[in-house]
């Protein structure tokens, strides 16, 4: 028996679980370690408080930025974020444990959204009735980009372009329903 308060329906899933706390874990302590490294270096070189002032206000504000992230998604109940390479990769929506999933390619500066009728054939059940507020929600979330053209939204049938059903109901890191 686990110690985890949901159960895993297969074996990779724990160890995807443990795996990633173990990688948080260790990215702690080498962060740990690189900041005392980088407070004796600054303390023994000419740039001595003002380099560490200027660190500190600017892991204060990656701190204050990534706190105020964490109450936006629990005062929403939604968020989003993209894993992939530098060509492409799956856009996720996650509202309340539950994941949809969409393709993006980085080449064209697109993230491609079902049509209604595929929408309705691949989205969960919770999700069918709901595609104009998640596809805003999305659109707010990912939000305008630094470098290179803005994202566009192209509504598709091409099955090649849309994560299949049953991949939506098994989500790699949810259990989505």
């Amino acid at each position: 028996m686990n110690n985890y308060w949901f159960q895993f329906t297969n074996p990779t899933d724990q160890f995807r679980i443990e795996s990633n706390m173990l990688v948080k874990a260790f990215s702690f302590v080498w962060l740990a370690v690189a900041g005392v490294g980088v407070v004796i270096y600054l303390f023994r070189s000419g740039i001595g408080l003002f380099g560490l002032g200027m660190g500190g206000i600017l892991a204060a504000y990656i701190l204050y930025a990534n706190i105020r992230e964490k109450i936006r998604r629990k005062r929403d109940g939604y968020y989003v974020y993209k894993r992939g390479g530098a060509e492409d990769g799956i856009l996720f929506y996650s509202e309340q444990g539950r994941e949809l999933q969409f393709y993006f390619d980085r080449r064209a500066d697109t993230i491609y959204i079902p049509s209604d009728a595929k929408w309705k054939q691949t989205m969960p059940i919770w999700a069918r009735d709901h595609k104009q507020q998640i596809v805003d929600r999305i659109k707010r979330c990912v939000g305008k980009r630094l470098i290179g053209n803005p994202w566009k939204y192209d509504e598709t049938n091409n099955s090649d372009k849309i994560v299949p059903g049953e991949m939506q109901e098994n989500s790699p890191t949810t259990n989505s329903q």
